[in-house]
């Protein structure tokens, strides 16, 4: 008597599964990159027995298992708001240490090796936190904080400092653009969301101011100069109008001297409140967002938001992330196989990375099609590839359509 074991059929694949959820215990991420390896830098803080905090820095492979951890800081709170991969191979990082219930601490800076071995750090007087960080044309180092932006050589000594403090309240974003200067996101003197043009030297060129008078708050978070313009995102809060009481998507774009081309407010799935943190234009021409949004009425209840536009802003999907409790993110990037990996801080620890195909999805579905009723063997071969009539092994059973069935077939 014969009995088919196992009946395997192979086929070629239509798609692959390309998400998955990582959670790293009292570790919350704000910022992530995808490495030069195909891997990821994760940066933010982890809690200590002291209820304060260290800053954190993982690397993980593709799949975001762990490959190395650091932690570096004080007795009291630190934090990393920013990591790029430097043009050797390290990383380059910038937040905070030293902050207390009654100073902000100081901002700090620090370069770490391919295995996160701390070169040097440097800190840059009291005040608040750097956000942002970038690596320059000539291998320096360009960061905003302390109420203004400042450049380092590539030990992390000041060659020049500039304070705004006429235009900006606060910096909130730095970004290089393509001239070797950079865009500053931030509020002005007037708490205006606005952005301002420097050069590579640090000197203003221009200062744009957005907003209408139907909003009661408006917040520009994140910039990415693009061909033809600057794409801003943040977020708004209606006092009028159909959408009154509703934080909203804020989504602006201009041409490169910062004047609006068009402007978007994007509802999404009417939730009352939605943060947008990071932007970055994919392979496609439109534009990735992530966040958070309060799914409910309840107290301290967000969700990780996902959105994604076209290339004149109009909302393609969204997805959300998250349980009960606090999930939000900061962070967001397109990774080198056309779906977007996510760093976010998570009440229960769960969402602190997340990894999902080009739709938003953490799991892809394909469809394998019925066999051909008409095809027709060719041969049966064992795993070696040997052709064979033998049964009780793995055998190959291949067919004149390209298909094989693997069979284990037990007399």
């Amino acid at each position: 008597m014969k009995k088919l074991l196992l009946i395997l059929l192979c086929l070629p694949f239509i798609g692959f599964g390309q998400g998955w959820i990582k959670g790293y215990v009292d570790a919350h991420a704000y910022s992530v990159e995808q490495t030069n390896d195909g891997g990821y830098i994760l940066a933010g803080e982890i809690s200590t027995p002291n209820n304060h905090s260290d800053i954190w820095l993982l690397k993980t492979d593709g799949q975001g298992n762990q490959q190395w951890v650091n932690t570096f800081g004080t007795v009291e709170r630190d934090a990393c708001y920013a990591v790029k991969q430097t043009t050797d191979g390290g990383y380059i990082l910038a937040g905070h240490i030293g902050e207390t219930d009654t100073a902000h601490g100081e901002v700090w800076m620090s370069k770490v090796d391919s295995v996160g071995n701390q070169i040097w750090s440097n800190t840059y007087g009291d005040g608040n936190s750097s956000y942002s960080i970038e690596q320059t044309n000539d291998g320096c180092f360009v960061f905003g904080g302390n109420g203004g932006v400042h450049k380092t050589d590539n030990n992390g000594n000041l060659q020049w400092s500039h304070n705004y403090d006429s235009d900006l309240a606060s910096i909130i974003h730095l970004t290089k653009t393509f001239d070797g200067g950079f865009i500053i996101a931030g509020l002005d003197t007037m708490i205006n969301a606005c952005i301002m043009k420097i050069d590579s030297l640090g000197i203003k060129q221009w200062k744009k101011i957005y907003g209408s008078n139907n909003t009661d708050w408006e917040q520009i978070s994140s910039t990415q100069e693009i061909v033809g313009g600057i794409i801003l995102v943040g977020e708004q809060e209606f006092v009028s109008g159909p959408n009154i009481g509703y934080n909203n998507v804020w989504l602006i774009k201009t041409n490169p001297l910062g004047d609006t081309l068009w402007e978007r407010s994007v509802l999404v799935d009417r939730f009352p409140f939605i943060s947008a943190r990071s932007i970055q234009q994919t392979s496609d021409g439109g534009f990735i967002i992530s966040g958070f949004a309060a799914v409910s009425n309840q107290q301290n209840d967000y969700d990780i938001i996902l959105l994604k536009t076209d290339a004149n802003g109009v909302k393609q999907w969204s997805n959300i992330f998250g349980g009960s409790g606090i999930d939000v993110s900061f962070s967001v990037r397109q990774t080198l196989d056309g779906g977007y990996i996510i760093a976010g801080i998570s009440e229960s620890h769960t969402y602190t990375l997340i990894k999902t195909d080009g739709n938003g999805n953490i799991t892809s579905t394909f469809n394998i099609p019925i066999p051909n009723p008409n095809r027709k063997l060719e041969k049966v071969v064992d795993i070696l590839g040997r052709e064979t009539k033998q049964t009780n092994q793995t055998l190959l059973y291949l067919y004149d359509d390209g298909t094989v069935e693997k069979r284990i077939v037990i007399e």
